[in-house]
């Protein structure tokens, strides 16, 4: 091999020499821009970001504190606990001045690790070295790591006495490496439903995070199911979040964030609900004003009865950030004005996700204030039926809380088993869902009952109506539904009554069961499986003359007003006054009298069940009024729209009985007068009243009337027969 000659030896060393200075210029150049990627980043708080930048500039030029001070944060931020108090402990041996935060954001590692102890004194140090110096931020670290000694002391009492259970996580199926919350258990503990930042599973082609959407597991043999995105019935475009479940399983609570396109500052987070038809999840409804405001609603859980709501608000009548609210359903099936917990439950800090347990006396919620031992922690109050208040509420313990945010919690009706959502180091992602059993809890005395309800001859599922009464009291305690596909129904039943159950379908009457649970002393659970046939009472109609007050005969109609079947009793049917038919028990009905000289009369009866009138025979009296001079027939089924004058299509049926009076009572001459609600200006509701007033009579008229057996008048709101304060005396007004 040759030798290289002088000239080339001397240019290869050349460039040897200038090798490094080049490199060096271009890893200036590539540090130069990782820094300012790191701190523009880290400014914005977008720590997730800003942590692979840092990382890299350490293992370039490592002992940098101020590298690795950020990666800590960072790593602090991101909820990588051990690897912050790595890094952050790094920055220990560091001669030189550490960043001013240190000792707070190596304390608040600590305090989440639950080193309690150590958190203290690098709080304190963070206290002493902040105290002095003007500046904003540090004045706000300095309050806030006070309140965070308070909460270290809080959690070594917690530590001192856990709660002897295992916190288990519910699984690869269905937690991820994003982040699962709001878990929504139904009563059977077969189906859950939670809330995932997942991505969408239908879109394959992207990984990108996508809003907040709502999944649905089914347990099968001991197992959860891969959980399937819900419908777009529950899933929009925008965050949406699963709440609770009714506890019959038909109504899922949901929240949405409503965006205000025009006034951004008028967006917030609302409830709504959405109903199980069959296998369907019908379109969510948003709940009135009385519970959605211009303030942020994040979650909400029902009675067993379904009339009490409690909800989280951020109200600025507030007791500060967001607190507990209750609200009672009115009989249309709206909301009332919401009602504070007050101060036993309501402290300075976030107070949320309320779950009521079907006992109706115990709530559970989360909560920042009271004696957390760190972010949200769950505690538990039981409602005084004595003194009318809720009691002061308890830490439910560690380690079900702990110093990391613990939420949306759900407790079986058993009261032995609960889930919840927590961010904990050995998970799988940001927030997980977990479960645990309470072994030495006092069980809740309550029933659940479930079952299938059939048809007695096809065995075809039936969808029915449910209502649960207090015998006792002779009250209705609650209204449910059982599936219209499966047929199956829950039940959670309170011990200290006696219930009569009433299986109702418009196609076969009731079925009547009775629970008494006067003398119950624990929780139990009834399979109960309905078998429905088809049942009917014998009904004796009597109709009356009313001045006369002797029985005369008429014209009947009777329509089942849920299967639209009808049953025309004559006057040839008639005993001296008296109809006798049998109609099934359980149904609606809507009655119809008409007899020539008289004012046809109307009612709607509902047939007793027997075990709410257990006689053979129901008598139902029918009063018809003689036809003279100034008699007043009320049309009570006359509908318009909202200032509209000509009466719509439901309307109908009541003016074809008006025709047909008019057609048996041909000498008979009427005056139609029409009124409105007090709603808007007196002189527009006087022509409105005319209008509506003339259409109805041109519709009897095109039906054959002569004209000149009608007459007109509008009335506006002169004559009211109700005050008109609510919607529903305005309905009576508009007559």
């Amino acid at each position: 091999m040759k030798r290289l000659s002088t000239q080339i030896r001397l240019s290869i060393f050349a460039l040897l020499f200038m090798l490094p200075f080049i490199l060096s210029a271009q890893n200036k150049l590539q540090l130069i821009d990782m820094e300012t990627l790191a701190e523009n980043n880290f400014k914005s708080h977008n720590y997730e970001a800003a942590l692979p930048y840092y990382l890299k500039l350490d293992s370039i030029k490592p002992n940098i504190q101020n590298y690795i001070y950020k990666a800590g944060v960072c790593y602090l931020s991101i909820n990588k606990n051990m690897m912050a108090i790595k890094f952050l402990e790094r920055c220990k041996n560091f001669s030189e001045p550490h960043p001013p935060a240190f000792n707070y954001y190596l304390a608040r590692a600590y305090h989440l690790q639950h080193w309690l102890d150590k958190a203290i004194v690098h709080y304190k140090d963070f206290i002493y070295d902040a105290s002095g110096k003007k500046n904003k931020t540090l004045e706000q670290l300095s309050k806030r790591a006070e309140n965070e000694i308070q909460l270290c002391k809080n959690g070594k009492e917690l530590m001192a006495n856990p709660v002897k259970l295992e916190v288990v996580n519910l699984g690869s199926k269905i937690n991820s490496i994003y982040s699962e919350y709001a878990p929504v258990i139904s009563a059977d503990e077969t189906e859950l439903i939670f809330t995932s930042t997942r991505p969408n599973p239908k879109d394959k082609a992207t990984s990108e995070l996508k809003d907040e959407d709502v999944f649905i597991s089914t347990k099968q043999k001991g197992q959860w199911s891969e959980p399937i995105l819900m419908s777009s019935t529950i899933n929009t475009t925008t965050h949406d979040a699963s709440i609770a479940v009714s506890p019959d399983g038909q109504t899922l609570f949901l929240y949405r964030f409503d965006e205000n396109i025009e006034n951004p500052v008028l967006s917030s987070g609302n409830l709504y609900t959405s109903k199980l038809k069959g296998t369907t999840w019908t379109i969510s409804e948003r709940l009135n004003e009385n519970i959605n405001s211009n303030s942020w609603e994040p979650s909400a859980s029902i009675t067993e009865e379904g009339n009490i709501l409690f909800f989280a608000s951020d109200k600025p009548e507030g007791f500060g950030g967001t607190d507990l609210y209750f609200s009672r359903k009115l009989n249309d099936g709206n909301w009332d004005t919401p009602i504070s917990l007050g101060e036993t439950i309501n402290t300075p800090f976030d107070d949320d996700c309320p779950f009521i347990h079907p006992d109706g006396r115990t709530l559970y919620f989360s909560s920042k204030g009271h004696n957390s031992m760190g972010g949200f922690d769950i505690f538990v109050s039981k409602y005084d039926t004595i003194h009318n208040s809720w009691g002061k509420p308890e830490n439910i313990g560690y380690p079900i809380s702990t110093a990391r945010d613990d939420l949306h919690f759900v407790i079986s009706p058993n009261a032995r088993r609960i889930y919840f959502a927590s961010i904990r180091e050995e998970g799988y992602g940001n927030m997980d869902i977990y479960y645990a059993n309470i072994e030495n809890k006092e069980s809740a005395k309550v029933l659940l009952m479930t079952g299938i309800v059939t048809d007695s001859l096809s065995e075809i599922p039936v969808e029915v109506t449910i209502r649960t009464k207090d015998k006792n009291k002779k009250e209705e305690v609650s209204i449910h539904t059982s599936n219209s596909s499966t047929g199956k129904y829950t039940l959670v039943l309170n011990d200290g009554k006696n219930y009569d159950l009433i299986f109702s379908s418009p196609k076969f009457g009731s079925h009547y069961e009775n629970v008494d649970l006067t003398y119950e002393s624990e929780y139990r659970e009834l399979e109960k499986n309905i078998v429905l046939k088809k049942r009917d009472r014998n009904i004796t109609m009597q109709v009356d003359d009313v001045d006369s007050n002797k029985t005369t005969s008429a014209k009947i109609s009777i329509v089942n007003v849920d299967s639209g079947e009808e049953i025309i009793l004559d006057e040839k049917s008639v005993n001296g006054g008296t109809y006798f038919v049998k109609l099934k028990e359980g149904n609606c009905y809507s009655i119809e009298v008409s007899k020539q000289d008289y004012v046809f009369a109307s009612m709607k009866i509902n047939v007793p069940t027997m075990g709410e009138e257990s006689k053979d025979t129901i008598i139902y009296h029918l009063k018809l009024q003689p036809i003279k001079e100034g008699t007043t027939l009320l049309l009570r089924n006359i509908y318009f729209a909202s200032n509209a004058f000509l009466p719509l299509a439901t309307s109908y049926p009541e003016l074809d009985r008006l025709v047909l009076f008019m057609n048996q009572n041909e000498k008979t001459s009427i005056e139609i007068s029409a009124h409105t609600d007090n709603t808007g200006n007196p002189e527009y509701n006087l022509k409105l009243s005319e209008k509506r007033a003339k259409a109805v009579i041109n519709y009897i008229v095109e039906k054959g009337i002569v004209p000149t057996r009608l007459k007109s008048a509008g009335l506006g709101n002169s004559k009211p027969i109700s005050t008109g304060n609510t919607e529903e005396d305005k309905q009576k007004n508009r007559r």
